[in-house]
């Protein structure tokens, strides 16, 4: 007996350093496990789920260690909760297209707040919660504390909703990714990411700021700030009218202007429409503006693309980089190279037609 009570204990020992590392994997797999989904949070209330966060909870991958992970483009789209049946569009068109991690990310930024001074909590409904379960990780949603839906005039104490998220999206990609490019897209709009690959090695070098530029004048009214009294003196320091911007149908920043905007120690402005604010936060640095237009690229509203192409002065698709407030039927008419047609449309249409039908 006296020789097995050495080997027992022996036993012993291995089972318990054993037991130990067992318990101790399990516990670094359920930390990273929090880590790689950015400490999201869900509390289950009948058919919603609330978001739990500090600031932002983040439904998105993240890389253990503080790692970032290298992606040429990221595509960074502000959406709202309920805007779903935009995003099963946009979500179609990705996935199909089944890009590598390594090319381009796609990333949601909606937020959970509304109210005047943002002092009401959202809940984020079944439905987005099934939605973020259907693309499984291939693509990502951030769950920001900014407003959801609108853009409150002569409200110093609100913030835009698109300006937020966008602001945050930049932060978030900057702690996330190192790219060479970042876009602002829509989710009523189409960016053709088979064009953008082919044309991005053309893209000015250094610090830009790409899109359809847009310079108001003073008799624009929807650039006056002093149709906005409140916001003029109190935000805006007496400003009369915003300064140049590129449209809000989707622009691109190289990666350097994100890594600016995300250093940051104090916040821009995040009042009003974020368009024009984008501009007002570029305006002052040396950032190189290009406008789309004079690189032979057309960013276009629907209807101004469905009349070029029709007229023939754009011969093909190849040449359209983005359609702005695009219809669900349009989807159908993109080709395989990613031009789209609108084919079923035919000849004769007129009218605006900038509305969305879901």
């Amino acid at each position: 007996m006296r020789k097995l009570v050495p080997r027992i204990s022996t036993a012993l020992h291995h089972r318990r350093r054993h037991l130990t590392h067992a318990f101790l994997f399990c516990f670094l797999v359920l930390l990273g496990s929090q880590i790689l989904f950015g400490f999201t949070a869900y509390e289950s209330h009948g058919s919603t789920f609330t978001v739990s966060m500090h600031q932002e909870a983040v439904a998105a991958p993240s890389l253990l260690m503080g790692a970032k992970l290298h992606v040429h483009t990221v595509v960074m789209i502000p959406t709202a909760l309920p805007s779903g049946k935009r995003r099963k569009y946009v979500n179609d068109q990705f996935l199909r297209q089944e890009w590598r991690a390594q090319s381009v990310v796609m990333i949601y930024i909606m937020g959970t707040r509304d109210g005047d001074k943002l002092e009401k909590k959202l809940n984020v409904s079944q439905e987005v919660h099934d939605e973020i379960e259907k693309v499984e990780g291939k693509i990502h949603y951030i769950f920001s504390a900014c407003r959801d839906e609108g853009d409150q005039m002569n409200n110093p104490n609100g913030t835009s909703a698109t300006t937020c998220k966008v602001y945050e999206g930049f932060k978030h990609v900057y702690s996330m990714y190192v790219a060479e490019f970042v876009w602002r897209s829509a989710d009523d709009a189409y960016l053709n990411l088979q064009m953008w690959f082919r044309v991005a090695a053309s893209m000015p070098k250094g610090h830009l700021y790409f899109g359809r530029k847009r310079v108001p004048k003073r008799d624009d009214w929807d650039v006056q700030v002093k149709s906005q009294p409140d916001l003029q003196e109190q935000t805006l320091q007496g400003l009369e009218i915003f300064g140049p911007y590129m449209l809000g149908m989707g622009f691109l920043v190289s990666y350097s202007v994100v890594e600016f905007l995300a250093e940051m120690k104090i916040s821009p402005k995040l009042t009003w429409c974020e368009d024009i604010m984008v501009g007002m936060w570029l305006l002052p640095y040396d950032i190189e503006w290009q406008d789309c237009r004079q690189m032979g690229i057309h960013m276009l509203n629907r209807q101004e693309a469905i009349e070029a192409l029709q007229s023939g002065a754009i011969k093909s698709g190849e040449s359209i980089l983005l359609v702005h407030y695009i219809q669900p039927q349009d989807w159908g008419t993109i080709e395989g190279d990613g031009r789209i047609t609108f084919e079923y449309i035919g000849f004769g249409i007129r009218g605006m037609d900038r509305g969305w039908d879901p």
